[in-house]
């Protein structure tokens, strides 16, 4: 091994060369349409066709030629990471740097090279901007960034190795990941299952009234939202309380009010105070968002944006039920599609007369939320294992293929 002299590649194989990327490659910068190349996409995944999902431009006249074989890279630091080499000939946006290979390249190599959070800091570090996340970096300041650059024929082994590698990693990652599904939906269903049904199979039922949850116990006991529980509309007087809360992804989570993450505003005075036991519901944008896990329960007193809807049960004892009851209709996609207006939102009015079946008895209520808190607890459990797991194999993927294609770990 020897010393590389660049700090991002560090040491490197006595054979292997550093050199500047504008000496292996030259700049493609020629004009096209979408009509005579078919639109592509540089993301983290490659150079793909263009995704259904991005914003589609009006000036489809106006991009530039990738041709099979060329190395595309977003110059954005907000797309950190988004570049490839094209199996395919095509048109992408401006932003993006399109180099045709003037060195012979694997372009696996090329693409494991590129792809290491090494390449994308060094790649960023010698970019210009005024905020960090519209840093720009252009081909005068790339082309001169150093890569290491073995004989082809190690180029080709190291990225046939890593192709092998990565794949079984991958697998693995998959198989956690539809593990985490799996338990997920099981959580959900029991959810639904219990508050809905209770926890005996065997007991009488009847049409509850609820159109989602179908029957539910003769025992039980239907409730309007209002009659349960009222909204919470305590102002915070100006107070820098140190446990702002938000709720994500179904989870009141603390932010850290030092920091600007999450754009936090200059001013807390128009927050609702909320204590534990409190129920918020995030109730906007209910037809173009997709996703269920609008509902949330506080553990410790706070403060909140009062752009949610926040609810206090009227009697302690029943927080934990009223919580799963409308957990549970939030993941049968209850919400989906009520909202009306500019961000399709509800308010606490148009919920109120939400309909609750409640147990017959304070005990059976009591049964039923420690069982879902014990069973919420064994499946949250796994799934952070899981998630542990996916973690840990994530982080030695990218260590594998740093080590490889800086030549630190010797490939057979």
């Amino acid at each position: 091994m020897k010393d590389s002299g660049i700090e991002w590649i560090g040491a490197i194989p006595d054979t292997w060369a550093c050199m500047r990327l504008g000496a292996l490659f030259n700049l493609r910068n020629e004009k096209c349409s979408d009509k005579d190349y078919p639109p592509l996409s540089v993301t983290m995944q490659g150079v793909l066709p263009r995704l259904e999902t991005v914003a589609k431009t009006d000036d489809g006249d106006n991009r530039k030629l990738v041709m099979k074989g060329d190395f595309a890279i977003n110059s954005r630091s907000d797309r950190r990471g988004s570049c490839g080499v094209s199996e395919r000939d095509g048109s992408v946006s401006l932003i993006n740097t399109v180099l045709r290979p003037a060195h012979r390249f694997s372009s696996d190599y090329l693409n494991f090279l590129c792809k290491t959070e090494a390449f994308a800091d060094e790649f960023y570090r010698v970019g210009h901007g005024i905020v960090a996340d519209l840093w720009t970096t252009g081909w005068n300041d790339m082309k001169k960034t150093y890569v290491p650059v073995p004989d082809y024929n190690v180029q080709t082994r190291i990225a046939s190795y890593l192709n092998s590698k990565c794949s079984s990693i991958d697998s693995i990652i998959a198989d956690a990941k539809a593990t985490i599904e799996d338990y997920r939906l099981l959580g959900q269903s029991i959810i639904t299952r219990v508050v809905t049904k209770g926890l005996d199979p065997q007991v009488p039922m009847k049409k509850g009234g609820v159109e989602w949850a179908g029957v539910c116990p003769q025992s039980w006991r239907m409730n309007l939202l209002f009659q349960l529980c009222e909204e919470v509309k305590s102002k915070n007087a100006g107070m820098r309380s140190q446990n702002l809360l938000s709720l994500s992804h179904g989870r009141i989570v603390e932010k850290d009010i030092n920091t600007s993450d999450g754009l936090l505003p200059e001013s807390f005075e128009g927050y609702n105070c909320v204590r534990s036991g409190d129920i918020v519901l995030r109730l906007t944008d209910l037809q173009n968002d997709h996703t269920s896990l609008r509902v949330g329960q506080v553990q410790e007193d706070g403060i909140i944006t009062s752009a949610y809807t926040t609810l206090r049960p009227r009697n302690v004892r029943l927080s934990r039920f009223i919580y799963y009851a409308l957990h549970a209709f939030d993941l049968n996609k209850g919400f989906y599609g009520m909202g009306s207006g500019v961000r399709q939102g509800l308010n606490y009015d148009e919920v109120k007369t939400h309909k609750i079946a409640l147990p017959g008895t304070i005990q059976e209520m009591d049964a039923i939320t420690r069982f879902l808190d014990n069973e919420s607890k064994e499946i949250d459990s796994i799934i952070s294992e899981q998630q542990s797991l996916i973690d840990d194999l994530v982080a030695a993927k990218k260590s594998l293929i740093y080590e490889c294609v800086t030549g630190k770990r010797k490939v057979g």
